[in-house]
């Protein structure tokens, strides 16, 4: 079973433009117990995104701080 506590705050996401068109999101984990510990880039779980789409925006970073992007494109 997972404790609830331990899962607080273990992703995170970081956005990054990659043309005019598009947005990168990649999910990232915290590496660590530590309050301050770093997030790292986890693995190849990442979202490409088109820079208007203000719904995928969201749902890509809402995906991801809850651990839930995968490798490749959705």
């Amino acid at each position: 079973m997972i404790n609830k506590a331990d899962e607080k705050g273990k992703y995170g996401v970081r956005v990054f433009k990659i043309s005019d068109e598009t947005l990168l999101i990649k999910q990232t984990i915290k590496k660590g117990k530590d309050q301050n510990a770093p997030y790292v880039i986890d693995g190849q779980k990442e979202r490409h995104v088109k820079i208007n789409d203000d719904s995928g925006i969201a749902d890509a970073i809402r995906d991801g701080v809850l651990g839930k992007l995968t490798a490749g494109n959705k």
